[in-house]
């Protein structure tokens, strides 16, 4: 008999376990787009024992095996070179298509690829301990971490929750005295209309859903307050190389000698390179044609190629590798190489290192966004005058040293808010005095960079994708917040007064908290 509320506390509880059920829904997407990169690594690895080569799982090699590697795999572990040369592509470290030279005792990782020479690797870490296991870990760490007004938010729910048993138990001592079989069910009605659920889930739905866009994109967030620093900044500074830069070479002036054309010296030159994974290589594909027999083909790492076509000794790269007298004086704004027949230099090729397919539109979207735009390089060359014409930026700094990038950052910072691209090692006291850092997913040392912000890949236009899911998430916790306060504001009066039974008011936090939830996530079905 009289009045029960078990459904209000059955009410309370599962809409209370919905809407953390959607936010666990959200981390779990997050979760599985982080684990993804395990995919990078190759479930076989060739073991080297005792001079035979035997095909085993990955998963059973163990700290100590020499593992061989052949031109075009994908490493199998973290591990360092005992044996051969060659170039590594570190484009899922580091979003670099230019590969690295390494030699014996430079350590190579997990999923970059041997681009020209078999080498010999002792492993060094495997599972957990290799550098792709510390990305993963670096992006469920993002997913935890809470911008500045989440901690706001967190701290409010807890005085709000103070406030309202305050109020709840004056409402019960007047209402003791209005009408005391009253009393208790509308005290109940006012602990349970006023449960700061919405509140409590106004921020961190919304911090996941954006964090789990971050990680759909390759964007990690290493530091709190990210999200509130990316809506303020309003002055980009962009280091050069591995930023607006991306290795991609193309084919610029040609200069030749008297007895050859430029046709023909790029046809020998792309018939030298056909078949090398080297990006320059790649630069000569649109002029290969089958005309010439290639024989005796040899690669030196770090200088050139060699080749017999005809019977004729044919050489590119280098200069000294391929004769000792320069043609002409070498461009300031590009890399050169060099082309000899029989050791008589014939060519000089210009290479143009490529801009990231990206950079003009990211360029142009912050200036839209009336964000101000620098270029700070350490390159001393007219190659930093040169890009910055292309893309537009008139603010150059080049020659600049560490100390000298901080000074100059030091310096806008007096007007702005200033973001800085850098690469995390060379440019860490940089990266520290900017209100934001950002590295271009900074290889071997993302483990330890200092960077707020970091792209994994070569997609610089991220940065863009970035800024507008971090507004769009502020946008939508200044909703979430503005309508848990509104609701409790309207609610707390009717509920004092009598006007709300219970029921009514477990319908209406759970209503409240469900608004909230489904508002941040539709963070989700942002198209970027």
């Amino acid at each position: 008999t009289g009045e029960v509320y078990f459904e209000s506390v059955s009410m309370f509880t599962f809409f209370l376990l919905l809407g953390r059920y959607f936010e666990q829904t959200a981390r779990q997407k997050a979760s599985v787009s982080s684990s993804n990169l395990h995919k990078l690594i190759p479930l076989t690895a060739h073991l080297f024992n005792d001079g035979e080569t035997t095909e085993i799982a990955a998963k059973r090699l163990r700290i100590g095996d020499i593992i061989l590697v052949k031109p075009g795999e994908v490493i199998a572990a973290d591990a360092i070179i005992v044996s051969g040369k060659s170039s590594i592509n570190e484009a899922m470290l580091t979003g670099e298509q230019m590969p690295i030279i390494k030699q014996v005792n430079d350590t190579v990782y997990a999923g970059t690829i041997n681009v020209e020479q078999p080498l010999q690797l002792n492993v060094i870490a495997l599972g957990q301990d290799q550098l792709v296991a510390e990305i993963i870990r670096l992006q469920e760490f993002a997913s935890n971490n809470k911008p500045a007004i989440a901690l706001i938010a967190d701290r409010l729910a807890r005085y709000f929750s103070a406030t309202i048993l305050s109020i709840a138990l004056l409402t019960y001592i007047v209402w003791s005295f209005i009408s005391p079989d009253d009393a208790f069910w509308v005290t109940l009605s006012v602990l349970v209309a006023t449960c700061p659920c919405a509140l409590a889930l106004a921020t961190p739905t919304a911090v996941t859903c954006a964090t789990a866009i971050f990680t759909r994109l390759g964007i990690i967030t290493r530091k709190a307050g990210v999200f509130e620093k990316l809506t303020q900044i309003n002055h980009v500074v962009f280091d050069k190389t591995g930023t607006l830069t991306c290795g991609h070479l193309s084919i610029g002036d040609v200069i030749v000698d008297t007895h050859h054309t430029k046709q023909q010296v790029l046809a020998l030159a792309a018939a030298i390179e056909q078949g090398s994974l080297h990006p320059i290589a790649q630069a000569f594909t649109p002029y290969y044609n089958n005309q010439y027999l290639v024989t005796d083909v040899d690669h030196h790492i770090g200088e050139g190629i060699s080749a017999k076509i005809d019977g004729q000794l044919i050489k590119i790269g280098k200069r000294d590798f391929v004769t000792t007298t320069p043609l002409a004086a070498a461009p300031q704004n590009s890399q050169v190489i060099y082309l000899s027949i029989n050791n008589e230099l014939v060519a000089q090729i210009e290479l143009l290192d490529q801009l990231r397919d990206d950079s003009k539109r990211t360029v142009n979207a912050l200036a839209q966004n009336n964000i101000a735009l620098s270029i700070a390089s350490g390159d001393n060359s007219g190659h930093v005058e040169y890009l910055a014409q292309k893309l537009g930026i008139a603010d150059v700094h080049s020659g600049l040293s560490p100390q000298g990038k901080l000074s100059l950052i030091n310096q806008l910072q007096q007007t702005k808010q200033v973001a800085m691209f850098g690469d995390g090692i060379n440019d860490a006291p940089v990266l520290a005095g900017a209100n934001l850092s950002v590295a271009m997913g900074s290889g071997s040392a993302i483990a330890k960079n200092s960077a707020d912000l970091i792209l994994l890949g070569d997609h610089l236009s991220r940065f863009n994708d970035a800024i507008t899911v971090a507004k769009q998430a502020q946008h939508i916790i200044h909703q979430n917040l503005l309508w848990a306060f509104a609701y409790n504001v309207i609610i707390l009066p009717l509920a004092v007064t009598g006007h709300v039974a219970p029921y009514i008011a477990a319908i209406g936090m759970s209503v409240s908290s469900l608004i909230v939830v489904s508002n941040s996530l539709r963070l989700l079905r942002i198209k970027l």
